[in-house]
């Protein structure tokens, strides 16, 4: 039962690793497609060599500006293409025909005030009457103040929440993409590095290699 454990756990951190060494089998399988291609011209062996190394130098070119795109993409800055503004600047600029009218705007508003005042030769009843409707309209007032002012501090201490929420997350964000684009862009990136500099080789020396080749075979 241990030694099958055992064999299990070694199994589990073997595959990882060789899941980490996607670029590697991408880049062989690269490099076996392009020489199946070149195959086709197995009549003259230095010709089949310039030819699988082009194909290598397209795909490397292809990985690289896919790269390129896809990290425009990533920070939300696609832009248009050089030869696309080149083209918009060249065209004949549109006639802007502008219309101007002529508005009235009013306003108008209405406003009451109350007043509680004394009456002459009024009797205490009525002045102590007078005292608590006075004290009845603050007390309404002050709770009507109170009440306001706590639904705009509840309403600050939302937006500040939200607006704190907002930037982690856009910090997230960012460093989210940082890590993709040093992480995962490279791979690629390197992948399409492999195969140019391979078919940088194969184009530049392919009677040596084909020579090479002979003396194997």
């Amino acid at each position: 039962m241990t030694q099958r454990w055992r064999l299990a756990a070694r199994w589990r951190n073997t595959r990882a690793v060789l899941v980490d060494a996607w670029p590697a089998v991408v880049f062989v399988l690269g490099v076996l497609g392009a020489g199946a291609i070149g195959w086709l011209f197995r009549q003259n062996p230095s010709t089949a060599i310039a030819v699988a190394g082009v194909i290598l130098q397209w795909l490397g070119l292809a990985v690289v500006a896919s790269g390129m795109v896809k990290l425009r993409q990533r920070f939300k800055h696609p832009g248009p293409g050089w030869f696309r503004r080149l083209w918009s600047a060249l065209q004949r600029p549109r006639d802007v025909t502008i219309h101007v009218g002529a508005g009235v705007m009013s306003a108008s508003g209405l406003g009451t005030v109350t007043a509680f005042g004394t009456v002459r030769n009024a009797t205490i009843e009525q002045r102590l009457d007078a005292v608590e409707a006075t004290v009845k309209q603050l007390r309404t007032d002050l709770n009507e103040k109170t009440q306001a002012l706590k639904t705009s501090v509840d309403a600050v201490k939302q937006g500040v929440q939200r607006e704190a929420e907002d930037r982690a997350e856009a910090i997230r964000d960012v460093l989210r993409q940082l890590r993709e684009v040093s992480a995962g862009g490279l791979r690629l990136q390197g992948i399409g590095l492999g195969w140019l500099f391979v078919g940088v080789l194969f184009t530049s020396l392919p009677n040596e290699l084909a020579a090479f080749l002979k003396t194997l075979l």
